[in-house]
């Protein structure tokens, strides 16, 4: 399913429109007019393209389903897919209006622009609707203009000044729809969703996916690979280093190598033994409940098919050890996990543990 959205290489713009969410200054403007295309500045319509197609392969964009069948914008969007001539202006308002109160019950949240661009991947001849939350910049604003002869109040986006839009200005929280009949069935991923602050503070950052869009996130492969990777080394920083630990880290970066399919349970049960010859060793029965615990509340399946992808390489080879004197030792996590050791564990006077950190052979370059 993912690549009904990451493989997405031609696109064209069937329909915009653009919407004021400023719930800082309590201003919710919905144009009553749609984006003429044909007026429309060339780099602003290869800046939405770029966009588009950018955040659909960013390697933080998530598959997710909606968690209740007929949400509010899910079924808006379906109806601009049967009828786009009639339904796309009034649902884009909706839609826009939904946005405008979740993020009213947080000032917090930053205003901005909502752009609702209804295009076609011209490969698949498919109908996809993207919406983009737009925070205020530099080289991109709008203009509320009323039309002088049907008197409507329609929005512009346009650009602020010569310079060309700046791709490196991110977006924060995107999401791409597409049409029903391409979802089997409601267990399969609906929208792929790109937010930047998910998680990170609380309903200010998760207000676009519980709150506007209601669904959940589903990891892809990929991503379960990852955070197979990242907890497994998370779990083993809580275990005095054995041969054990060793092991489990061993097998589990040789089945990623490999790209095999696998099972937390098995691996487990590889590495730590099965029940039935651990019912007599309560403390090693204990150690793998809390490894299958932990992997399992990072990935939530206990079955992946392994992905050696770039993204992961990124991960292995961006380890931090970070103090907090702010002092931090960084490379591979392999290497320091193998380098690095905390020595003279104890507590000091404040009741604050407290270790020294030893790194073992390595040449010093200047």
């Amino acid at each position: 399913m993912f690549e009904n959205f990451r493989n997405v290489e031609h696109i064209e713009i069937n329909r915009l429109a653009l919407h004021i969410v400023n719930n800082r200054d309590g201003v919710l403007t919905l144009s009553e007019g749609e984006i003429d295309l044909e007026s429309l500045d060339e780099k602003l319509s290869t800046y939405i393209r770029s966009h588009i197609l950018k955040s659909l392969r960013e390697d933080r964009s998530r598959l997710a389903r909606f968690i209740h069948p007929n949400t509010y914008v899910q079924k808006w969007t379906y109806e601009i897919f049967d009828n786009p001539e009639e339904k796309f202006l009034p649902n884009s308002q909706l839609i826009a209006d939904k946005l405008y109160k979740t993020m009213e019950e947080d000032k917090r949240i930053l205003p901005g622009d909502l752009l609702v661009i209804l295009y076609t991947d011209i490969d698949r001849g498919t109908k996809n609707m993207a919406l983009l939350k737009m925070d205020y910049n530099d080289t991109v604003s709008r203009k509320v203009v009323v039309d002088p002869e049907t008197k409507l109040k329609k929005i512009q986006l346009i650009l602020v000044g010569e310079n060309f839009p700046n791709l490196r200005q991110k977006l924060q929280k995107v999401a791409f729809l597409i049409e029903k009949d391409q979802i089997k069935s409601s267990a399969d991923p609906a929208l792929l969703i790109l937010d930047r602050q998910q998680g990170e503070e609380g309903k200010i950052a998760d207000f676009f996916r519980n709150d506007f869009l209601a669904c959940e996130v589903l990891l892809t492969d990929d991503k379960k690979t990852i955070e197979l990777f990242k907890s497994t080394h998370s779990w083993i920083g809580t275990q005095p280093e054995t041969n054990l630990t060793k092991t489990l880290i061993k097998t589990t970066m040789e089945d990623i190598k490999m790209e095999k399919n696998i099972n937390i349970y098995d691996l487990a049960q590889a590495v730590f033994g099965n029940d039935e010859d651990l019912k007599n060793d309560d403390e090693m029965l204990e150690l793998k409940k809390s490894y299958i615990n932990h992997i399992l509340k990072s990935i939530g399946d206990p079955d992946l098919k392994a992905t050696a992808s770039p993204a992961l390489q990124k991960v292995i080879n961006g380890g931090k050890i970070k103090t907090t004197d702010n002092i931090e030792i960084s490379g591979p996590i392999d290497l320091l996990s193998e380098k690095v050791e905390y020595i003279d564990q104890r507590v000091n006077e404040h009741g604050v543990e407290i270790c020294d950190i030893l790194i073992k052979s390595v040449t010093v370059s200047n």
